[in-house]
């Protein structure tokens, strides 16, 4: 198979900010782990909801560039950026149109999670809102969401709305159990899914055991499409470039 590349646009290993990485030598560990399979580049994306999680972006940017340092100290040879989980609320969506949040690696590209219990029409209408700005969204781990779960076809008018889907690794190993593993190989068949991560919390975590995951995605996508999936779409969105939205199977 050569050499996997896989870029992880989802992780929380900024140490000391949210329910991730307690200490730079975790966060270290856990960007070790994340090579030893495969992974070249990751994001970090701390959680942002308020009143929980409320770190300045100048704190993010001074513990990440203390952890590149670390990195290149320990010859750990991954590349990371800096974003953010953003819980989608009024008052984040608001943040996001007064330009106090900031997007993934200063784009318009930005992950947003919501409530896994719920209805999608207050989604939408931030969606709606940050579209009009030039906001491209990206929907973390739609496969977790009870919403999600009962019907995949929920997202149809996200994705139409250019909602980008970013799938867990760990979904499909079975880590969140066997209804998000379902619901994962649904979306993976539907072609839904346009991003990956880790979600990794913690060092030594089961999520990096996602040997099984990686075949099971170059069994049932095209090589094209595999290769946007691994790392090809996160190059593009990391440098601000448009990220093409594939067209979902009925």
């Amino acid at each position: 198979m050569g050499e996997i590349k896989l870029f992880d646009i989802h992780s929380h290993i900024i140490f000391g900010v949210d329910d991730g990485s307690k200490t730079i030598e975790e966060s270290v560990h856990m960007i070790q782990q994340a090579y030893d399979m495969g992974v070249r580049s990751m994001v970090a994306t701390p959680h942002h909801s308020l009143p929980k999680y409320m770190t300045e972006s100048s704190v993010l940017m001074e513990r990440l560039l203390l952890l590149k340092k670390k990195l290149i100290e320990e010859e750990i040879h991954v590349d990371i950026y800096l974003g953010s989980e953003i819980y989608m609320s009024v008052d984040t969506v608001n943040e996001l149109l007064n330009g106090v949040s900031l997007g993934i690696n200063n784009t318009k590209y930005l992950l947003f999670e919501c409530p896994f219990y719920g209805k999608t029409q207050s989604l939408k209408d931030y969606i709606f809102k940050l579209n009009l700005k030039g906001y491209k969204t990206i929907f973390a781990h739609p496969e977790r969401y009870e919403f999600v779960q009962d019907n995949i076809h929920v997202l149809d008018e996200l994705i139409d709305m250019g909602v980008y889907m970013q799938l867990n690794m760990a979904s499909l190993s079975g880590y969140y159990g066997r209804t998000v593993k379902k619901t994962a190989k649904k979306l993976i068949k539907k072609h839904m899914i346009h991003f990956l991560g880790t979600d990794v919390h913690r060092e030594n975590s089961r999520v990096f055991n996602f040997d099984k995951t990686i075949r099971y995605l170059r069994k049932k996508l095209d090589p094209k499409m595999y290769l946007d999936v691994m790392y090809k779409n996160g190059e593009k969105m990391i440098n601000g470039e448009e990220v093409g939205l594939y067209e979902v199977l009925k």
